[in-house]
């Protein structure tokens, strides 16, 4: 606890405020992070079901054992369409969280400024 608190147990101070504005900022970018991840992976899974799709399409999952009487290739529209949704959904939640972080950037800069 610094000396400029008011109050036992809140932060109240600029170089508090800052500290805990810094913390709240990593673990933002780290979150941005995982969810671009994430969003990769979304990439991956749809570009396999696509190559599964077109292999059922040209006919070479019926020369392929293990791609006969499957339940992906059975289902290959319906996971493909998860992974569309899934990739537009977790893409939202990405585009409000970097909105988040340079919200609470430009708030931290201008109140820096403000304290020197």
């Amino acid at each position: 606890m610094c000396r400029t608190h008011r109050f036992p147990g809140e932060r109240e101070c600029s170089g508090c405020v800052m500290e805990i504005r810094a913390g709240e900022l990593t673990s933002l970018r780290r979150q941005e992070q995982n969810l671009r991840s994430f969003l990769r992976l979304l990439q991956f899974v749809f570009l396999v079901f696509s190559i599964l799709f077109i292999a059922s399409k040209l006919g070479v999952a019926e020369t392929v054992d293990i791609l006969r009487d499957n339940v992906i290739m059975d289902h290959l529209i319906f996971f493909l369409c998860i992974s569309v949704v899934g990739y537009a959904v977790f893409y939202g939640i990405l585009y409000y969280q970097r909105k988040r972080i340079n919200h609470l950037d430009q708030k931290t800069r201008s109140e820096f400024r403000r304290f020197i």
